[in-house]
């Protein structure tokens, strides 16, 4: 069985990706290991101060002079101090985060909310102030005052220990709030999102063939006949990854033919096909065992989730980027300038998209036969997600439409000659909302020279540098 760039054998990295766009499983694992730092440190503490050996009482005098030397009140009034300080820290880095997160969906577009929660940095904090404070308190049962019957127990390392936590969680605070302050502002958020979906798009894609030569989908998987029986879809919501090479391996065991056509990213409904599936000889009528393989292989293999993620859904990227661009048109927010930053990386992704390939990705099974065939979007479908909501919602700017000329133009520029009627498709779109908008003859002409400054790079040259026309 062949293997090739862009086809995916496991959900690990779907696992990967949903652990790590959540908050709580890298504070957990902090409180945890506060936790057992917070039981070996004391038996540590108290291993050093009886031993019996003489290197082990000259570390431990060595030790003493950097440690803290106060007796058994004092270390509960700071091991107290810490908590207290801690959590009321951790308290506001929740509420600062919580902020964040409704900004970034109020302002910019409730699709971020996975990409801010999926910031490690903000994972990393609240695991220290969790840690810290998990630690605090589990050292804080291990402190003893003297009594008649048993000597006072402090074990000073470990209360250094706690305050050396604490130092660290004040400089993480600081940072904390650099960081917040940074990631609010809108272009390293769209910066963010662009090298997500560059780093999907490379995963699970392939790079476009220089002479332009992609692989036909064989002929069979076109035919329409009634051996055809539909493919059930095992779940409602978005196709959030599917396993190629599960599919592949149920194809090869009934000597079936596949034809999945979704891919990451769409929309199902349980029950409702999303493919089709024969026998390879169509001649033998498929079988009941054949039909619940299929459905009960699919099902595992097509994973469905409440929402889109990027772990495989190459277009994911490219949704956020417009809906960026669209948030920041709508009548409530109405700033332009964040949509045509946004439209600007729309249009440098789609023109990485445009290096790609894309179409129906045909899967080999055992002896190279042709097994599977997933439809996935082509490159037009993929250019009109990234221009036809800018370009209706955007029809009334001009600095809008001029960038999203020049996006065409860059766009148009990358692809190959055979392709290009696409980004023309989309030229002459802009061209009639430009002749239905109301705008004053300069800012008509403004847009015009962008529109034949895309048309040029169409053409594959460039010509002389023409100036903007400005108002007279």
């Amino acid at each position: 069985m062949s293997s090739s760039p862009g086809r995916t054998t496991s959900g690990w990295h779907q696992i990967r990706d949903a652990v790590g766009s959540r908050l709580w499983p890298l504070p957990v694992l902090g409180i945890l290991v506060a936790l057992g730092l917070g039981v070996a440190v004391p038996e540590l503490d108290n291993a050093l101060s009886t031993g019996g050996g003489e290197a082990s009482r000259r570390f431990a005098q060595w030790l003493a002079q950097w440690t803290f030397s106060g007796g058994a009140d004092a270390a509960r009034d700071v091991l107290a101090a810490i908590a207290g300080s801690v959590v009321t820290v951790t308290s506001l880095t929740f509420s600062l985060t919580v902020v964040t997160l409704q900004l970034a969906s109020s302002q910019f577009s409730p699709r971020l909310l996975r990409t801010f929660s999926a910031d490690r940095f903000v994972q990393v904090t609240l695991a220290a102030f969790l840690g810290t404070f998990v630690y605090t308190l589990t050292v804080l049962r291990t402190v003893r005052v003297e009594t008649d019957t048993a000597p006072a127990v402090v074990p000073h390392a470990s209360i250094t220990l706690a305050y050396l936590a604490a130092v660290v969680d004040v400089v993480l605070l600081v940072a904390f709030l650099a960081h917040l302050a940074r990631e609010i502002r809108v272009e390293p958020m769209l910066a963010r999102v662009h090298r997500s979906a560059e780093a999907t798009l490379l995963a699970g894609t392939v790079a476009r063939d220089p002479d332009g030569g992609t692989r036909d989908v064989p002929a069979v998987f076109d035919t329409d006949d009634d051996t055809w029986q539909p493919l059930p879809a095992g779940g409602s919501g978005f196709v959030t990854g599917i396993d190629h090479d599960a599919l592949v391996r149920l194809a090869d065991e009934h000597d079936l033919l596949l034809d999945v056509h979704c891919d990451a990213g769409s929309t199902v409904a349980a029950g409702a096909p999303l493919g089709r599936w024969r026998p390879t000889d169509p001649n033998v009528r498929p079988g009941q065992d054949s039909g619940d393989a299929v459905r009960d292989v699919t099902a595992r293999a097509i994973r469905t989730g409440v929402e889109r993620t990027s772990a495989q859904d190459v277009g994911y990227g490219l949704r956020q980027l417009v809906d960026v661009a669209l948030k920041a048109l709508s009548s409530g927010i109405n700033d332009p300038t964040t949509a045509v930053h946004a439209i600007g990386h729309v249009g440098t992704l789609l023109g990485q998209y445009a290096g790609r390939t894309w179409g129906p990705m045909v899967l080999d099974g055992a002896e190279d036969r042709p097994r599977v065939v997933i439809r996935r979007a082509t490159f037009p479908q993929l250019l009109d997600v990234g221009v036809s909501g800018c370009l209706h919602y955007g029809d009334s700017d001009p600095d809008v439409l001029v960038r999203i000329a020049e996006l065409l133009g860059e766009v148009g520029w990358t692809l190959p000659a055979p392709e290009r009627p696409a980004v023309e498709a989309q030229l002459d779109r802009l061209d009639a909302r430009l002749a239905a908008a109301d705008f004053d003859a300069a800012e008509r002409d403004r847009v015009q020279h962008a529109v034949d400054g895309a048309r040029e790079r169409l053409t594959g040259r460039v010509g002389p540098y023409r100036p903007v026309p400005i108002p007279r």
